[in-house]
């Protein structure tokens, strides 16, 4: 089964971007979740990587089969602005398949930032 997901939202004024990800194959695992800037992985930019391994609702863990932590969240810092330039941008999330298969675009992406 492929990765699933949501990207929850982002807050322009913290540069936070967070929501919740899971492998339903393994669901004791935490999965990675990269960001893309301006276009999903292929076509825009990776600015971020993180795990989704916070502690998640029960409602997040019966979609994932199990296992306590499949949230995640970063922060679009400095080094992130320097990559993509300040401005509005569009935030895609993927989730990575632990056994190496595809790495969908979480549900609810793109959201869109602004970066002073």
């Amino acid at each position: 089964l492929p990765v699933i997901g949501y990207l929850d939202g982002v807050d322009d004024a913290t540069g936070r971007v967070w929501g919740w990800a899971c492998d339903p194959d393994a669901p004791q695992t935490s999965v990675s979740v990269h960001f893309y800037a301006d276009g999903p992985a292929g076509k825009g930019r990776m600015v971020a990587a993180t795990n989704a391994n916070k502690w998640s609702e029960a409602a997040v863990r019966a979609r994932c089969g199990g296992g306590n932590n499949h949230r995640f969240e970063f922060f679009a810092s400095a080094a992130v602005i320097q990559k993509i330039g300040k401005g509005s941008h569009s935030i895609y999330a993927h989730g990575i398949d632990t056994a190496g298969g595809p790495n969908p675009t979480l549900s609810g992406s793109p959201k869109y930032i602004y970066l002073p």
